[in-house]
């Protein structure tokens, strides 16, 4: 056992990485006395054009330490980062190059990277606020997350089809323009996010998921989702110039998909869809939708779709919380009796004068606070809850409350035209 243990402490011990600063220029590498390769973990003194007035880097191919040549394969996180410079010569020699390796470098403008590179590290050039230009070679399979995050000067870019993910990889590129995505991509899951200049794209269909792809893009104005994609949660979010899209049968989720989209006045929900949370808020030009019985889930739904008129509410659907609230065009609406949770539902809904509750539902939270318009509604024996239920209703002048209700904390405030209410012995909490 003894030997054993004695073996293996030899092993793991063989493989020796050195730290080591170069007597040339100070740059610290990482040198791995096996493999005798080295990693560049902290670049020393740039060097200087004086016919240009330009700062550069030229990484070395090999460094030599006690007679030993390392070949140098990779640049180590956060390597450049921050650091003030206009070019750099990446040798054929590196074969990856690290997360944040020349985040906020914010004078490069362009970056040749060699074929022999097969992986692009997360964050690596992010904030390299004056990066108009990169090649990245057939040889790079992967693009780390958020690869080039707030390239704000970065228009259009060349992508190789050795590529398979692009998670936020150009978020926050608001001079975007064009970008041609290849087939082998699957995902796009945020990854345009905040490119406030894109006006369309194409999506080729290997593509299954893009939550959150779209998000801030305000100036595009089309795109054709193919139908091999399954997911759109939070996808055209702040959206404000898309007017309208045509969605695949193949999706099923679509929360937060098109909040705050204030120029759509139009879109088809596919049956295959089930969840609509907070999918249409904010979305000011929507005046009516036909939602499918496949749906089950509409919490904060239209909240903020001030010029929605009509909806039908399938009954599959069974909680309803903050669904219309801020929707000051909303007269009526007819509820299913599946719904059971109707909190803050129509809170906001100015022009919203009565409605029919169905029997099933037990908790009305501030349902109707701020519902101006609303003169008279009547309360079913099932609801237990009425907290800020009727707050601020300036036109209620009469209501009975069911002795089902055990809460009414702030129900009526601000009511100003009520004028008499019974209370019924079941009420235990009215602050």
């Amino acid at each position: 056992m003894l030997i054993s243990l004695f073996a293996a402490m030899s092993i793991v011990t063989s493989a020796e990485v050195i730290w080591y600063e170069s007597d040339r220029d100070g740059s610290v590498y990482h040198l791995n006395t096996e493999t005798k390769t080295a990693e560049l973990s902290k670049p020393g003194k740039s060097m200087y054009n004086i016919s240009n007035h330009v700062a550069y880097y030229v990484i070395p191919e090999t460094v030599t330490y006690n007679d030993e040549v390392y070949i140098v394969t990779s640049l180590g996180n956060g390597c450049f980062k921050g650091l003030t410079f206009h070019s750099i010569t990446i040798p054929s020699s590196i074969t990856s190059v690290g997360a944040y390796c020349f985040s906020d470098c914010t004078s490069l403008t362009s970056v040749v990277i060699p074929s022999s590179v097969t992986s692009v590290g997360a964050f690596c050039f992010s904030d390299c606020k004056f990066l108009k230009s990169i090649n990245i070679p057939s040889s790079v399979t992967n693009l780390g997350y958020a690869c080039f995050f707030h390239c704000t000067s970065l228009t259009s870019i060349d992508i190789p089809s050795s590529v398979t993910n692009l998670d936020a990889c150009f978020s926050g590129c608001s001079s975007l323009t064009s970008v041609e995505i290849p087939s082998s991509v699957t995902n796009l899951d945020a990854c345009f996010s905040g490119c406030s200049s894109l006006t369309s794209v194409e999506i080729p269909s290997s593509i299954t998921s893009m939550d959150g792809c779209f998000s801030g893009c305000t100036s595009l104005t089309s795109v054709e989702i193919p139908s091999s994609v399954t997911s759109l949660d939070r996808c055209f979010s702040g959206c404000s110039s898309l007017t309208s899209i045509n969605i695949p049968s193949s999706v099923t989720r679509m929360d937060d998909c098109f909040s705050g989209c204030s120029s759509l006045t139009s879109v088809e929900i596919p049956s295959s869809v089930t969840s609509l949370d907070r999918c249409f808020s904010g979305c000011s030009s929507l005046t009516s939708i036909n939602i499918p019985s496949s749906v089950t889930r509409m919490d904060d739904c239209f909240s903020g779709c001030s010029s929605l008129t009509s909806v039908e509410i399938p009954s599959s659907v069974t909680s309803l919380n903050g669904c219309f609230s801020g929707c000051s065009s909303l007269t009526s609406i007819e509820i299913p009796s599946s719904i059971t949770i109707l909190n803050e539902c129509f809170k906001g809904c100015t022009s919203l004068t009565s409605i029919d509750i169905p029997s099933s539902v037990t908790s009305m939270n501030y349902c109707f606070s701020g519902c101006t318009s609303l003169k008279y509604i009547e309360i079913p024996s099932s609801v237990t809850s009425l907290d800020e239920c009727f707050k601020g209703c300036t036109s209620l002048t009469s209501i009975d409350i069911p002795s089902s209700v055990t809460s009414m904390n702030y129900c009526f405030y601000g009511c100003t035209s009520l004028t008499s209410i019974d209370i019924p012995s079941s009420v235990t909490s009215m602050n």
